[in-house]
């Protein structure tokens, strides 16, 4: 649901209230206010070109198909996943028959080592009331789209589609950032608590008619967290905001998911350039760059960003 991030600045506190902050305190990891050299500025590749785009809230780089960024829009779309070019072209879309896109936030690409295919996840946790009974991650198979004409189309019937329902323990958060770790465990952030939440959901999930509880690992004290992403060649996490973005490098002799060594180490900030409402990020496979792109807002078009690793 679109609503503007400054007002959320002011409403951050009344949420905190309403769904209580008595279970799990905050970590005082570092979040440093001086930006890290290790990425370059802003490169503007290019406008989002699809018009129907006007509310990207979860990204992914295609592992299926170089070149190409899959994306959805915030509520109030159908329950489509777009493709589009590094350069903002569009390429098409893909429609999830019987699914209903409440308020999808976020996304994540991940090869499943089970079967050695790549799924995309659709992570439907948007709750900007703080009310909703359950939360919903959608998967699908990615296309391979190496023979395909574009713009591509298509539609996944139910079949195609496996959904994968959960209740918050300590009560509705509203969230807007997911992540899969290397191991396959899920990661996700809640938005409006003045120290964000983490949640863990441990591979391999299984999807069933009932739903799980899902708990918090502990909880870091940053807020307004838009969008995450996990590189699954380097272990490294991003974090976004609205206003800035975060980094945890993961060195090679650190053991566990990264629900226990983001709370034992300080991030890194980032290059970030402001945006209209950014709420999305994501790495390129080998981690050497990252993405952002914004909602559309008060007439400003969404442009793509890339980040590159100095």
């Amino acid at each position: 649901m679109r609503t503007y991030w400054w007002i959320f600045v002011w409403g951050t506190c009344c949420m905190s209230c309403q769904n209580g902050s008595n279970d799990a305190s905050a970590v005082l990891v570092s979040f440093p206010e001086e930006v890290s050299a290790s990425f370059g500025p802003a490169q503007d590749r290019g406008l989002v070109e699809n018009t129907d785009l006007d509310e990207i809230s979860g990204l992914a780089v295609s592992l299926s198909n170089p070149n190409y960024l899959w994306c959805h829009n915030d509520s109030g779309d159908e329950a489509r996943v777009y493709l589009m070019g590094q350069d903002g072209r569009d390429a098409g879309f893909i429609f999830l028959e019987s699914v209903k896109a409440l308020d999808w936030e976020d996304m994540a690409i991940f090869r499943d080592p089970q079967d050695q295919v790549n799924y995309l996840y659709l992570a439907d946790i948007g709750d900007n009331q703080g009310s909703r009974l359950a939360i919903t991650v959608y998967r699908v198979p990615e296309p391979n789209l190496a023979q395909a004409s574009f713009p591509y189309t298509d539609t996944l019937n139910a079949a195609q589609v496996q959904a994968y329902t959960y209740l918050y323990e300590n009560g509705p958060r509203d969230a807007e950032a997911f992540m899969i770790d290397k191991n396959g465990d899920w990661y996700v952030m809640s938005k409006s608590d003045p120290s964000f939440y983490v949640y863990q959901i441990v591979y391999p999930q299984i999807p069933a008619a009932d739903t799980g509880i899902v708990r918090p690992l502990g909880s870091l004290a940053e807020t307004l967290v838009t969008a995450a992403d996990l590189n699954q060649q380097t272990g490294d996490i991003l974090i976004k905001t609205y206003t800035r973005v975060y980094a945890w490098n993961r060195s090679t002799d650190m053991s566990g998911g990264a629900g226990t060594w983001m709370f034992e180490q300080g991030s890194e900030r980032l290059n970030y350039t402001l945006e209209p409402q950014g709420e999305a990020i994501a790495w390129l496979p080998d981690g050497s760059a990252y993405f952002t792109v914004s909602e559309e807002l008060l007439g400003q078009e969404a442009r793509l960003f890339f980040y590159e690793r100095l």
